[in-house]
């Protein structure tokens, strides 16, 4: 009898994300960022005129980014593959 090969998983792939962050918590988008950083995500710039923090994060963490209080919105860069 033969071995199966075995198969592992593929590591999440991380995805590009614009995370808006909450009204109240604009002014803390510093803090905000941090947190984010503890959740996983990989901070690349921060735009505070329009309260929007920019990075990249594991598709399996976005649900815990998407229920912090200080986040109102997590947009997700869009993929696309091309088939000719």
């Amino acid at each position: 009898m033969s071995a199966m090969p075995s198969r592992k998983a593929a590591p999440e792939k991380d995805v590009s994300v614009l995370v808006t962050v909450a009204e109240p918590h604009r002014g803390e988008l510093d803090a905000v960022a941090d947190r984010l950083a503890s959740e996983g995500m990989a901070v690349a710039e921060k735009f505070r005129l329009g309260g929007v923090i920019a990075g990249e994060v594991a598709r399996n963490k976005l649900g815990a980014i998407r229920m912090l209080k200080e986040v109102s919105a997590v947009e997700e860069e869009p993929t696309f593959n091309a088939t000719y």
